[in-house]
């Protein structure tokens, strides 16, 4: 019987870490939502489901990077389209998320480097003329 559930475990853990709803995971897994709901009370089960969503999620990320790295191929190569308004357009594109990955760089840097202790944390300017 333990063997059983186990296995009914690795079902649900299974379908729960890939977005399905308690009823869709209950019945691949052969239990009722409110059995797959009241698993998630389990210490140890719990835990388990959040490595296998974290393992969903790197796996994601990593396959959207290798996307990223073509997607920016394609718009490099469209800087020499015949077509100006296509090279415009590229352009664009290329400036306005470079500027924007740029900024999530710098604040991503600046976050750990204040939860370091490292840097402190900035001031605003007291206008002493409004005071």
């Amino acid at each position: 019987m333990e063997r059983r559930r186990a296995a009914g475990d690795d079902v649900l853990l299974d379908a729960l870490a890939a977005g399905l709803s308690y009823v869709e995971a209950g019945a691949l897994a052969g239990v009722s939502a409110r059995t797959a709901r009241r698993r998630l009370t389990d210490p140890d089960f719990a835990s388990d489901l959040a490595r296998r969503r974290a393992a969903r999620v790197s796996d994601v990320t990593g396959r959207l990077t290798v996307g990223s790295e073509r997607a920016v191929q394609v718009l490099l190569d469209a800087l020499d389209s015949e077509v100006g308004g296509e090279r415009l357009r590229a352009a664009e594109l290329i400036l306005n998320m470079g500027r924007r990955f740029r900024g999530d760089s710098d604040v991503d840097l600046r976050l750990s480097t204040l939860e370091a202790g490292r840097l402190p944390a900035p001031t605003e300017d007291v206008d002493e003329e409004a005071s």
